[in-house]
């Protein structure tokens, strides 16, 4: 058992338990918080980009956000709009990313988003062209602002860029509304780690 006790054994036998203690850390994340998933609806109003008249209607969607203990945080957005006017109605399903910030109860954010629209001209005329759809692209931000516990009132605009042949087509819509916010439980313990 001198082998052991040998000067050259020390250094190997503190190299060992420094090397274990520090995987272990690794194993464990400090302050890791999981994913967060908000759902959102509210009123829009909106420039059809067709005719003189503004319409209303509703917006409503879903965002995945992933927490990267960073001063941005990128998410998953699902946002579907339906409004409806005197000379067209509109509908979009949309998909994309969206970056968000926080700063004390405002969370700031802007989006990327594609899917598809479907535009229905209410013509009184008995005209046979009245619908059309078309791949849409939008792009806009806004703010959730905290109000109570797990609410958000909601501020919003967006751009859209319809694909509808030569003629450029870029209705905006606005919309003010509620966001809810399901929190995953966050873990920074090891105890955590094992449930």
């Amino acid at each position: 058992m001198k082998i052991f006790a040998g000067p050259g054994f020390r250094p190997l036998l503190i190299a060992a338990l420094l090397s274990a203690s520090h995987a272990r850390a690794q194993a464990v994340p400090t302050a890791a918080k999981a994913n967060d998933l908000s759902v959102f609806a509210g009123g829009s109003y909106s420039n059809p980009e067709y005719g003189p008249f503004y319409d209303k209607g509703i917006s409503f969607g879903a965002n995945l956000v992933e927490h990267l203990n960073r001063h941005v945080d990128p998410s998953l957005e699902a946002r579907f709009n339906l409004t409806s006017g005197t000379d067209v109605n509109e509908k979009t399903a949309l998909v994309g990313v969206r970056a968000q910030t926080t700063y004390h109860v405002l969370h700031p954010y802007g989006d990327f988003l594609i899917g598809g629209g479907n535009i229905k001209f209410n013509l009184s005329n008995g005209q046979s062209y009245t619908t059309n759809n078309s791949t849409v692209l939008s792009y806009g931000g806004g703010l959730d602002l905290d109000v109570y516990r797990q609410y958000q009132l909601k501020l919003d605009i967006q751009q859209q860029h319809w694909l509808l042949g030569d003629q450029p087509f870029q209705p905006w819509i606005a919309v003010v509304g509620v966001t809810y916010r399901f929190h995953f439980r966050d873990y920074n313990k090891q105890g955590d780690m094992r449930r």
